[in-house]
C-alpha cells in the first residue's frame, strides 16, 4: 500500500501471554511496514489457569487498558488465541486477530509423517486436544519439548544446542515432511528444522495465516 500525506498508519498491539509475542511483532514490522506495532507482555497469570474460562477472564482483564485504543488486537500466542471468540463477543466493536496455523496445508500438502512442536502448558489446553482431531489420518511425532521454553528465554535454542539436537535427531530417519509449529518461539529454529530433516519438509507456523488475516481485517491490499 502507498504511504500518502493523509495516510495514518493503524495502531496495532500484539498481546501475548509472557512469551511467543516478539517473533510476531518483528514478522508484522518486516511484512507489513505500513502498521503501527507495539507489543503488550500479559503476566505470569495467564500461563497459571487451567481451564478455557480461567484463560479468557485473565487475558480479559489484562487487556482491558488496551481495548478501543487500537484498530486491531493481535493475540500473539497460541495460549492467549484461544480467547478470541470470548473477546469478540465480549467486544463487539473492537476487531481481535488471533495467530493460528492454517490447517488446511496439511490436506493440500498431501503428507504423512506430522512432527507437532508444542511446549507442555499448550498440549494441556483444550485447543490442543481439539487440534490433534485434525491429524487422526497422520502419523503424529511429538518431541519432547519441556525444557525449550527456558532455552528460548536464555537465548540458547538453536541447533548447537546438544538437548535441542539430541531431542531432533532422533526423528531424523522418521521420514518427516510435515513440522507444525504451535508456540510462535519456535519459529526461530525454522533453519535448524530444516539443516536436520531436509529442506524439502512442510514447515506450517503462524505466518501466512496471520498476514492473511490481518489484511482482510484492516482491508488493507497485498
Amino acid at each position: 500500500m502507498a504511504k500518502n500525506e493523509d495516510f495514518v498508519m493503524p495502531r496495532v498491539i500484539v498481546f501475548d501471554g509472557g512469551r511467543g509475542g516478539e517473533e510476531v511483532v518483528e514478522y508484522l514490522k518486516n511484512e507489513l511496514p505500513i502498521l503501527d506495532v507495539k507489543r503488550v507482555r500479559g503476566s505470569r497469570i495467564i500461563e497459571a489457569r487451567h481451564t478455557r474460562y480461567g484463560i479468557c477472564m485473565a487475558v480479559e482483564n489484562e487487556l482491558m487498558p488496551y481495548i478501543f485504543k487500537a484498530e486491531l488486537i493481535v493475540l500473539g500466542g497460541f495460549l492467549v488465541s484461544q480467547t478470541v471468540e470470548w473477546l469478540r463477543s465480549r467486544y463487539p466493536d473492537q476487531i481481535f486477530v488471533a495467530v493460528k496455523c492454517d490447517l488446511g496445508e496439511l490436506s493440500r500438502a498431501m503428507m504423512s509423517n506430522v512432527m507437532i512442536l508444542a511446549d507442555d502448558k499448550f498440549k494441556r489446553t483444550w485447543q490442543y486436544r481439539r487440534l490433534k482431531v485434525n491429524f487422526r489420518d497422520y502419523n503424529v511425532m511429538e518431541p519432547r519439548c519441556a525444557h525449550w521454553r527456558e532455552l528460548v528465554s536464555d537465548g540458547t535454542l538453536a541447533g548447537e544446542n546438544l538437548e535441542l539436537k539430541d531431542e531432533l535427531t532422533k526423528y531424523s530417519e522418521s521420514k518427516v515432511d510435515t513440522i507444525v509449529i504451535m508456540n510462535t518461539y519456535f519459529t526461530k529454529i525454522e533453519e535448524d528444522l530444516l539443516k536436520v530433516f531436509g529442506r524439502q519438509v512442510w514447515i506450517i507456523d503462524f505466518k501466512k495465516k496471520l498476514r492473511e488475516d490481518i489484511n482482510e481485517a484492516l482491508g488493507l491490499k497485498e
